[in-house]
């Protein structure tokens, strides 16, 4: 039985390419400007003898008509994500996805509505408004199937912004009654064989210990109605001020919970194929989480700060980030979850679930040159869930459509930390890129 993550409902063929495509110049009467790009990698992971081949394939259509609000936005936008990797020992992956993709349409001098799937908070901005590493997006439903690099996904729906001319206030107002939650590397679970996933899946437990046996177990997913999971409205309202010195949102979104809460209860079975086993049933569910935040973007000042803190109703858990650029290539940040005492408590196995937004500091460097060496660090500071990521990268710009790159991964942790279950998966690699 295949996992129950709902990545499977964020694929579409290659062919709505076209489709979008048609739909924008029909729908206005103006034409699109058409981007890609593809990279071609070999990495090396430690516990392989050789090379694996990964192929990342990009595109996107925007129009060439703005609104005519500021900041400007295309009418219509339409962006594929993907990426597909081998490897002769364990299973590859495969992720495909389509995001940031709208059709709009102007409302007044500075307003503008619009319909399709996209971040509410990057409609009216022209700044990137969050990463995983802040408040607001750790909290949101993220495309985690690059694992070390997730990306935060879209509502697939509706909105509107809106700005008061001269007076720096803008509103926003977003719905979308489909919920697509968090999902990441591909997990399959079988009644009959091991759990088995791809190289970064996080596998639950494979065995039962008793009386000194260790007993195989088996998963059963119990998703009940898929329509139920679905068809979920998610709403956003935020408020705020923007000037030169600074940009201020307050906000409010209510979604079900981006990862499932499971509940599990398991039996002793004997089959005469696959002898004595545990079986688990797993039951997924998603509460729905109430959040007020606010953001605060200083743009007059030093090193430009940007200040996130999220507070979710229902469990308490407020969550804070910090981040500023004090060189204009290099950018340092802290992330941090206040939780309350039930959700560090050990689990029924004695473990602690580690988490990635808890005393997290992190440091990037990207210089703009055409030999352009990079680096980025990640350090969890828990007692003992410490734990480091540590990617270092050189790129050439061989041509003005051609990037070939180098990048090492290196990552280390105790055993209980965040990257400390994927310390054994260094890796280098070696690819380009070509852009149209």
């Amino acid at each position: 039985m295949k996992t129950w993550s709902m990545s499977r409902l964020q694929l579409l063929p290659l062919s709505a390419l076209s489709l979008i495509s048609s739909t924008l110049a029909a729908s206005s009467g103006y034409a699109e400007v058409y981007h890609g790009q593809v990279s071609l990698t070999g990495q090396h992971f430690a516990t392989d003898a050789a090379f694996s081949p990964k192929v990342s394939l990009d595109g996107e259509i925007t129009s060439d008509e703005n609104l005519d609000s500021r900041p400007r936005a295309p009418k219509g936008e339409f962006h594929l994500f993907s990426f597909f990797e081998g490897d002769a020992n364990v299973s590859g992956d495969v992720s495909i996805d389509i995001d940031s993709t709208a059709l709009r349409g102007a409302v007044g001098e500075h307003g503008h509505f619009w319909f399709g799937r996209v971040q509410p908070l990057t409609e009216g901005t022209r700044e990137k408004p969050f990463r995983n590493t802040s408040a607001i997006g750790t909290n949101w439903v993220q495309n985690q199937a690059n694992a070390l690099d997730p990306r935060i996904s879209g509502w697939i729906g509706g909105g509107l912004h809106l700005a008061l001319a001269d007076t720096g206030l803008f509103s926003t107002v977003a719905l979308s009654p489909v919920y697509l939650p968090t999902f990441g590397p591909r997990l399959d679970f079988s009644d009959k064989a091991e759990t088995r996933g791809s190289r970064f899946a996080k596998l639950p437990p494979l065995y039962y210990s008793y009386n000194g046996e260790l007993f195989p177990m088996r998963y059963q997913i119990n998703t009940g109605s898929m329509k139920a999971i679905v068809l979920q409205n998610q709403y956003l309202f935020a408020l705020g001020h923007e000037s030169t010195f600074h940009r201020l949102t307050g906000l409010f979104w209510s979604a079900p919970a981006p990862d499932p809460q499971v509940t599990t209860s398991g039996k002793l079975q004997v089959n005469s194929e696959t002898g004595v086993n545990v079986m688990v049933s797993a039951v997924p569910s998603f509460p729905r989480e109430n959040f007020l935040g606010f953001r605060w973007e200083l743009r007059g000042i030093f090193a430009k700060p940007d200040l996130s803190l999220v507070h979710e109703l229902r469990s308490h858990r407020t969550t804070l980030s910090a981040s500023a650029a004090p060189l204009s290539y290099l950018e340092l940040g802290w992330l941090h979850s206040l939780l309350p005492a039930a959700a560090l408590a050990p689990d029924a196995t004695g473990v602690v679930t580690p988490r990635y937004a808890r005393a997290l500091v992190w440091g990037e460097i990207n210089a703009p040159w055409k030999l352009s060496p990079s680096l980025r660090v990640e350090h969890h500071l828990t007692e003992g869930q410490r734990g480091v990521r540590l990617s270092q990268g050189l790129s050439f710009q061989a041509t003005q459509k051609l990037l070939i790159a180098w990048r090492a991964e290196i990552l280390a942790g105790d055993d209980g930390g965040y990257f400390g279950a994927w310390k054994s998966l260094d890796s280098v690699s070696l690819g380009a890129r070509y852009q149209w």
